[in-house]
């Protein structure tokens, strides 16, 4: 049973361990994916409204989408259906306050086909050694990625990119990120809080946003029409400014 015992303890550390939140604008999660090894042909940007109209001036292609929510008003989803699947790139979240860092790597490890990680970054590194682990392994190893860790505070304190003061690392965030991404013709959700991807069913490389932003209007915004702070990013080419 010692297994057990170091598994336990792996947990709670990475469960104790809480790390400076990230903000949910665009220059700091792109500085945040640049620095953990993301090329920087790809970055984060606002969508600017969710109709279709407003979509159209998200960069193509988009690859992932971020959403931000604020978590006391949107419960787990006990319906939604979690799958088990080796085509998609899943961890939990284990570290406190870590949803935006978690949110960027899921974004980025299903997207590597298209987005070059340099070789010796800290976020290939950590996706080699815990290529073959469980997404509750991946969780627990990313709570002891010194590396991710470091970079996540240095980007989360740095007041320039940073509408608002950085919060205290053991703060109580009261917003969650979660991800959106294609993986083969299928659309994921990635929520570290559940024990899987969510499988949104079919979509293809030119309606993906339209179908994410879908999922999201439908399941978090409708349900919280007296809600006003949702946040939508996308993944893609840098904006032209």
């Amino acid at each position: 049973a010692k297994m057990a015992s170091t598994e336990e303890e792996a947990r709670e550390r990475a469960a104790k361990s809480h790390w400076v939140a990230l903000e949910s604008n665009p220059v700091s999660l792109s500085k945040f994916a640049h620095s953990i090894g993301a090329s920087e042909e790809f970055a984060f940007s606002d969508a600017w409204g969710l109709d279709e109209e407003m979509l159209s001036f998200q960069p193509q292609p988009v690859l992932a989408v971020i959403f931000l929510f604020p978590t006391s008003k949107c419960c787990r989803d006990d319906s939604a259906k979690v799958v088990k699947t080796e085509d998609v790139w899943f961890m939990k979240q284990l570290v406190g306050n870590a949803c935006g860092t978690v949110a960027v790597v899921h974004a980025l490890a299903n997207n590597r086909d298209t987005i070059t990680l340099k070789e010796d970054s800290v976020l290939n590194k950590f996706l080699i050694e815990t290529k073959d682990k469980s997404p509750l392994d991946r969780g627990i190893g990313f709570g002891e990625a010194k590396g991710i860790e470091a970079v996540a505070e240095q980007v989360a304190t740095d007041a320039t990119e940073n509408q608002t003061a950085a919060p205290a690392a053991d703060d109580s965030i009261d917003c969650h990120f979660i991800a959106f991404t294609r993986v083969g013709e299928n659309l994921y959700e990635l929520d570290g809080r559940y024990e899987g991807p969510i499988d949104h069913g079919k979509t293809t490389a030119e309606t993906f946003l339209k179908d994410a932003v879908a999922v999201i209007q439908k399941n978090f915004i409708a349900k919280n029409p007296e809600e006003n702070f949702f946040s939508v990013l996308t993944l893609g080419p840098p904006r032209e400014d």
